[in-house]
């Protein structure tokens, strides 16, 4: 593979969205080849999780979850991370693998989540946003859209431990940590630094 693969990671309401669109839209103003996904994926397995996260019918065990998610990324790597990644393109994921060892790790089974993600492509750069839990609610509350399952309180300060866990069990030198309570210009500026030394 011959293009640059680069994740965006964060609790919810930690700007991972809208990063992900600067960055993407950056990135075509420059002339680059660049593909902007997402995970959940758009792929069937994806569509099947939204509704899940919606609170329709979730599974009762979140093992079935994480099997879900894990399934749903091989799928979205296969249909569209490797095919753009293959075609020199730089490949801008909103969540990867790491929201995946925070969301469905947390519950005591890290290792095992990592292990149904093994065969996963690693990104280039795991671009991590950090915010606190109490500035991710008042963003999503400011929102005004319903919230899914994991958006209040409790399982924010789970995955956001979750995430302290997963991110001390990765590789330092695939992962960059920036201060996610900044305005978005300021996060996108400190962005585009870690990007433009990897291009």
């Amino acid at each position: 593979m011959s293009g640059l693969f680069i994740a965006i990671e964060g609790l919810d309401g930690a700007g991972t969205t809208t990063q992900t669109d600067l960055l993407t839209q950056w990135l075509a103003g420059m002339g680059k080849p660049c593909h902007r996904t997402n995970e959940p994926s758009r792929g069937p397995i994806g569509v099947l999780i939204r509704e899940f996260l919606a609170g329709h019918n979730a599974p009762a065990d979140p093992d079935a979850l994480a099997l879900l998610f894990a399934a749903d990324r091989m799928d979205h790597l296969r249909r569209e991370i490797r095919p753009a990644l293959d075609a020199g393109m730089i490949v801008v994921s909103d969540r990867y693998v790491l929201s995946s060892l925070a969301y469905q790790g947390r519950q005591g089974n890290l290792s095992w989540v990592r292990e149904l993600n093994s065969r996963a492509t690693v990104p280039d750069v795991v671009i991590f946003l950090e915010v606190g839990v109490s500035t991710c609610l008042t963003r999503l509350q400011s929102r005004g859209t319903t919230q899914d399952i994991y958006e209040n309180e409790g399982v924010l300060t789970a995955v956001y431990d979750g995430y302290q866990a997963a991110l001390a069990a990765t590789p330092s030198d695939s992962v960059v940590i920036l201060d996610g309570e900044q305005a978005p210009t300021a996060v996108f500026e400190a962005i585009k630094k870690v990007v433009l030394s990897r291009l």
